[in-house]
Order: structure tokens, then sequence, then C-alpha cells
């Protein structure tokens, strides 16, 4: 089933996000979407706290292959609530996939804003890794 985010209310979308990952740090979309500020207004609208936020969103690339991308502070911020790993920022592929422990990594920015890997179970233990380390 793929699913919109901005398609969602926020009810609708906390029982979605608890379905990928019960520690609710993780969003995942099927499809490409706007998604930056639909979220941030979800989190207002729900007045969810700090602690309760996500910390990374997954979706596919043009390319089929997906990217994690770390949420920023606010929608047009920089600044990462969470950035990917510091020991994985600027690697790619196998070096990449070596240090994590997760195959088919494809790369994560220097700034660790987002990153990369070749399919979405794969990223999905990728990000739930980082995630409980969150």
């Amino acid at each position: 089933m793929k699913i919109s985010l901005a398609s969602l209310t926020a009810s609708d979308w906390f029982l979605y996000r608890a379905q990928i990952d019960p520690s609710l740090k993780i969003i995942a979309f099927e499809t490409a979407c706007p998604w930056k500020q639909h979220l941030f207004d979800i989190e207002e609208e729900t007045q969810i706290s700090e602690n309760a936020k996500a910390l990374y969103a997954i979706f596919p690339d043009e390319a089929g292959q997906w990217r994690v991308q770390a949420i920023p502070i606010d929608p047009d911020s920089f600044d990462s609530r969470k950035p990917l790993p510091e020991p994985w920022r600027g690697l790619r592929d196998q070096a990449l996939s070596d240090i994590s422990g997760v195959p088919g990594c494809v790369f994560v920015h220097a700034s660790g804003f987002i990153g990369g890997n070749l399919t979405k179970v794969k990223f999905l233990i990728l990000i739930i890794l980082i995630g409980r380390n969150a």
C-alpha cells in the first residue's frame, strides 16, 4: 500500500509511523513526496514533545534506491535533529557497508544529513540500528 504523508491525518500518521518503527524515530514513505512542512505542521498540531519527534525519514529516489534524511530542526534549516553517525559520514559503497554492517550502502553525506542504500529492506535495518542508538 502506497501512503503519502500529505494524505494522512495526524492520527493516521502516528499509527503508520508505529508500524515502521515502534520507537517512533523513523518515518517511511513508499513514494517520493513533499513531506517536511507537513511533518512540522503535524508535530505542531499534536504538540508532540521534543523527545517523541521522529529523527529520520526514508524514501525512494528516482533511481529506485533508498534515501534516509536526518530530519532538520525546522523546515528551512540545514541543521538536523540527529545527523547520521559521524563514523559513517563521507563514506561510500563497500567502506560504508563494512563499517555499518549493512550490505548495499551507497553513501552518507559528509555532514550526515542524507545517505543512501540499494534496497528498502537493508535500509530499514540500517536506520533501525541508528534509531536504537538515538
